[in-house]
């Protein structure tokens, strides 16, 4: 049997949890309707349709993903105009949202399939496996061999 000190322990850090929990709620509900108000005014901006196909179609086949000088011949503007106006939309870059693209997608390939490190960076557009390994590293934090040990 604990001790009525031991129960007041619990009692506070059960408090403690709660209004933590409790505050992390706020926070989130908080971002989340900064975040969804951002999205709002940029849906305004004058090329987002076009751009959000653009990146729908990299996101969905990123070893397809048209160059920055493709893409802003095809629609028809400079690449410098084509850089502000991506960024703008997207808060990133075209370059690093094609990066993220294909990372999302190896992270993906890493955990449901037995692929090799090699093949996973094919499907995902790099042709060098040591350039994938680098860029993977950059931006998840660890190799894809770690990673596809650490969560499966």
């Amino acid at each position: 049997m604990s001790s009525y000190g031991e129960r007041q322990v619990l009692i506070s850090y059960a408090e403690t949890v709660e209004c933590t929990v409790d505050k992390l709620c706020a926070a989130v509900s908080e971002k989340s309707e900064q975040d969804m108000a951002e999205l709002a005014e940029r849906q305004t901006l004058q090329h987002y349709s076009a751009l959000s196909d653009i990146r729908n179609s990299g996101m969905s086949v990123p070893n397809k993903a048209l160059t920055l000088a493709r893409v802003s011949k095809r629609l028809c503007v400079s690449e410098g105009y084509f850089r502000a106006v991506w960024r703008q939309c997207f808060g990133v870059s075209y370059n690093q949202d094609c990066i993220n693209a294909g990372i999302l997608k190896a992270c993906y390939l890493l955990l449901t399939t037995a692929m090799s490190g090699y093949a996973v960076a094919v499907s995902c557009g790099y042709a060098d496996e040591k350039y994938f390994a680098r860029q993977f590293r950059q931006n998840v934090g660890c190799s894809p061999v770690q990673y596809r040990g650490k969560f499966s």
